[in-house]
């Protein structure tokens, strides 16, 4: 059973990569390797190149797709790769904070998903 939020004295540690046009992948890995979880900041609807979402599928962590644009919506059924977590609405550091939250529950995806559907 987890703790209560207010017992706790530190949160997992997540990461926000931004997606630019030939921005590196390696950060994905560099992040990851530094983090429980990681949230990519994509461009328009959460899109990003082919390299970055190889990087997703490589990490064994959990990773929410977000977009670096004000306006707009995330949803599961348009996340570019099956194995992460839509943001829905929440900017990038919106998402970093509810997920450092999520992963003091634990890293099950489907639990993810619904704390994510949910807030």
């Amino acid at each position: 059973s987890a703790s209560p939020i207010h017992a706790l004295t530190d949160l997992p540690r997540v990461s926000i990569v931004y997606f630019a046009v030939d921005q590196d992948p390696a950060l994905i890995t560099f992040a990851a390797e530094r983090s429980e979880g990681v949230v990519i900041a994509g461009a328009g609807a959460g899109e990003f190149s082919e390299e970055f979402m190889q990087a997703i599928n490589a990490l064994s962590i959990p990773v929410v797709v977000s977009s670096r644009i004000d306006d707009g919506i995330i949803t599961q059924d348009s996340v570019l790769c099956p194995s992460t977590v839509a943001a829905n609405n929440l900017s990038p550091q919106k998402a970093a904070i509810l997920l450092r939250l999520a992963l003091t529950r634990g890293t099950d995806r489907a639990e993810l998903i619904r704390i994510f559907d949910e807030y």
